[in-house]
């Protein structure tokens, strides 16, 4: 059992090491929650751990995207990148199972004992992350070989701010875990305070505009959101609205563009966060993703144009590498034929964060819609680093709601 022990213990150790460690080297997220899974996978089997603690519904979304992924090549124009860039996508994405097996997997009780280093080490990466901006990037610096006097923007530490604020509400869940089964109220509400407060901080240092959003939307459903007390067709609503936002978003971005796009380069705070360029992106990538409305053009489409038709009032170049929103970019490379899916495995998902109770549900749905928030006006949905960051959220939320149970099942003894 000591052994055992020994395993959950530094498996929480690195996994919740990862926002830290993105803070300095974002793409370590690309690779490293698959990695860390695929070593506690293989310890865990060998260990004698339950295979059918593989999650069949992940693996059958996943392998649907894998499969669509590459089909696209079928009807892309430049077939034999979309067919490499499918097979990587394919094999990220269902290596995403190895980490959520192992959260599903570990001893509840020994992790229970682990589960403090998760909101322990998010405070490191937000102190560290603050220090960075404060002290102009010493570490970053350091690491990189670059010299004091050449100027650096803080928006290098944009991407680890943002894995921070979405893996904030899951160590909240966990504070609140360890305060059920023994923590002081006092020390409880102290130490979610200063975790809070240290990402406060580190985000009034920075420019990175999406975090600061995610930190508020996140925190308002994360103390409002009344997780186990709504009727359960409640949640489905939400799942149904973004369902239509998504099946909506070619004609929402065109009337956007039209309506909100001047007003939003004359307002400081969505100028600096390059809202106006989001939305000229948006509508230019609309309108070509409507000319193959049921297909799309094939997977990453947008980085084979070298130049759309547009306006270039806020946006200055031809083209694009991905249309910062993941409902248009699924319209883009795979038409109805992926979106309606895609609308079917979103719906599912908030289906089950709408089913766990307490801190676990609600820690789910704030670090679900703070996760599409991003994902609608940030990343590209194929960047192998999202793609890590979804599969690590996935799994914290996993270890959160094991917590949650445990301490349920405790107060019914």
């Amino acid at each position: 059992m000591t052994v055992r022990r020994s395993f959950t213990f530094y498996y929480v150790l690195a996994f919740a090491s990862l926002p830290l460690l993105s803070v300095l080297v974002p793409k370590v997220m690309s690779f490293a929650p698959v990695l860390l899974g695929l070593i506690g996978t293989a310890y865990l089997l060998r260990a004698g751990a339950d295979k059918a603690r593989f999650s069949k519904s992940y693996l059958v979304i996943a392998c649907g995207i894998g499969a669509l992924a590459c089909l696209s090549a079928l009807w892309a124009d430049s077939p034999g990148d979309t067919l490499e860039k499918g097979a990587i996508t394919a094999l990220l994405v269902l290596s995403g199972a190895f980490p959520l097996f192992v959260a599903a997997s570990l001893d509840t009780r020994e992790l229970k004992e682990s589960a403090w280093l998760i909101p322990a080490l998010l405070f490191a990466a937000a102190g560290l992350a603050a220090l960075e901006l404060a002290l102009d990037l010493p570490f970053y610096r350091l690491i990189r070989g670059i010299e004091e006097g050449e100027r650096i923007k803080t928006a290098v530490i944009n991407r680890g701010a943002v894995n921070i604020v979405l893996s904030l509400f899951c160590s909240l869940a966990v504070l609140h875990s360890l305060h059920r089964s023994g923590l002081q109220t006092s020390g409880f509400r102290l130490l979610s305070a200063i975790l809070i407060l240290c990402v406060a901080t580190m985000l009034l240092l920075s420019q990175a505009q999406t975090a600061q959003l995610i930190f508020v939307l996140g925190l308002l459903v994360y103390a409002f959101y009344p997780a186990g007390r709504l009727p359960k067709a409640i949640p489905l609503v939400f799942g149904g609205a973004a369902c239509v936002l998504i099946l909506s978003a070619p004609w929402l971005a065109l009337w956007m563009y039209a309506h909100l796009a001047e007003g939003a380069q004359g307002f400081f705070w969505l100028k600096d966060g390059y809202a106006a360029s989001r939305m000229e992106i948006w509508d230019f990538t609309s309108r070509y993703a409507l000319e193959k409305p049921l297909t799309g053009h094939g997977l990453d489409a947008t980085r084979h144009v070298e130049s759309f038709e547009h306006a270039h009032r806020f946006h200055r170049e031809d083209g694009v590498l991905h249309p910062h929103n993941f409902a248009i970019q699924l319209w883009v490379d795979f038409g109805l034929m992926g979106v309606l899916p895609a609308c079917a495995a979103l719906y599912a998902l908030f289906s089950k964060a709408g089913a766990l109770l307490g801190a676990g549900g609600r820690a789910a749905m704030a670090t679900l819609i703070t996760t599409l928030a991003v994902a609608a006006i940030s990343y590209g949905l194929w960047q192998g680093h999202w793609i890590g960051v979804m599969i690590y959220l996935l799994s914290l939320c996993v270890l959160a709601s094991r917590m949650a149970d445990l301490l349920h099942s405790d107060g019914q003894k």
